[in-house]
Formats: C-alpha cells, structure tokens, sequence
C-alpha cells in the first residue's frame, strides 16, 4: 500500500470593506508610527517582494501619481516581508516617496489576510498576494484590492477614492 500525503496550504482570506483594519506601527525616518495616529485615509499595499517587475511596477506607478495622491489627502504605505535593508535599497533605487514596511515575521499580512497558498510556474508555495487596501481615517476599510494589476494599481485607487469622497 502506497500512502501519499498532500499538504493542502491555506489560500488568503483577505479583509473586506467594512472591516476594521489591523493596528500597526512602522518607522518613518526617526519617529513611529502608530496606525491609531493616522489621521488621513491611506492606501496601505501588499507585495511579494523588492526590486522584481511587477512589485517595482507597481511602486513606480505610485511615485508617478504621488502628486495625486497629496491632493487627494490619502497617505501610501506599502508591505513585504523583505527586511528594512532591502526596502531602503528599493525606495532609493525608485525614489519612493512612501514608507515599506519590512513584515519579516508576517504579522501584518496574516493580520489582513494576505498571506497563503501561491501558484507560479507550477510551483505551490506560501507567500504574500498582491492585495491593497484602503482605508478611511477612523481604520474602517473602503475598499480592497484583491487583483492589483501593478500597472494601473494607483490609477484606480485614486479613481476610486475620488467616488468614495464625493
């Protein structure tokens, strides 16, 4: 008798709109940043990981709309489990103007439920989903994001927001 085990890895279950986004905190040059003290609505981004084509799509196409994103008022925080080290070298390659916040033990993406089973290239593995909230001042979640399309990610959470605010 042949016995076969299958690990069966769980898919995410990502947070929805109306739900209360995770507290967290992160740095921003030398101060914290408690998310209880975000008095603005913010877009806050998962990704798999630094300095690869869809994650630096993505990231670039924030910084280019960053402009829009002032006006609007709506703060950007992206996450992956890369360390602190890593972020800073991505941030300065691409000149982002946001924080990333270095997840290294995965908190804050099992927190929102965008951690678990990934497929690519017929290989099953755990990792983060390409997943984005938004979120208004008072921590309620607006809007999620469960297929980002890197390109044209900023584009319409900004579109979005603009209908959520009027």
């Amino acid at each position: 008798m042949i016995l076969l085990m299958i690990s069966i890895m769980p898919l995410p279950i990502p947070l929805i709109v109306g739900q209360t986004a995770p507290a967290f905190s992160y740095s921003e040059g030398e101060a914290t940043i408690h998310s209880s003290e975000i008095n603005s609505p913010y877009l806050i981004y998962f990704y798999p990981k630094d300095d690869t084509p869809g994650c630096t799509k993505e990231a670039c196409a924030i910084r280019d709309a960053w402009a829009d994103f002032r006006v609007a008022g709506l703060r950007v925080i992206g996450v992956s489990k890369d360390t602190e080290r890593s972020h800073q070298k991505f941030q300065d390659k691409y000149a982002l103007p946001f924080p990333l916040i270095a997840d290294t033990e995965l908190q804050l993406a099992n927190a929102f439920g965008v951690f678990g089973e990934k497929k690519f290239m017929g290989r099953i593995y755990d990792g983060i989903h390409r997943m984005s909230f938004l979120v208004a001042a008072d921590g309620t979640i607006l809007a999620s994001y469960p297929k980002v399309r890197p390109e044209a990610h900023a584009a319409q959470v900004l579109e979005d927001f603009s209908q959520l605010s009027s």
